[in-house]
């Protein structure tokens, strides 16, 4: 079994409050073994909030920062 599957969202992890799920199922057995939130329009508003103000950092990054940014990212993969 998942632990609580959740959105991750502006820095916040966001599940339930009464949105729709759809259950995962194990492959190997078809077995429920977790439940996935579904966005809501609000989550998508808030999603595309966070990414514009991302966006306006990035873009006057220079590119030895974005490089360390993503080589970092990379490691954490």
């Amino acid at each position: 079994m998942y632990p609580q599957l959740s959105l991750y969202i502006d820095g916040q992890f966001l599940n339930g409050a009464g949105r729709r799920e759809q259950e995962v199922l194990s492959p190997a057995s078809n077995k429920v073994i977790g439940h996935l939130p579904h966005a809501t329009q609000a989550d998508l508003d808030l999603a595309l909030s966070a990414a514009e103000r991302a966006f306006s950092t990035w873009r006057t990054s220079s590119a030895l920062q974005r490089a360390q940014v993503l080589n970092k990212v990379a490691g954490l993969i």
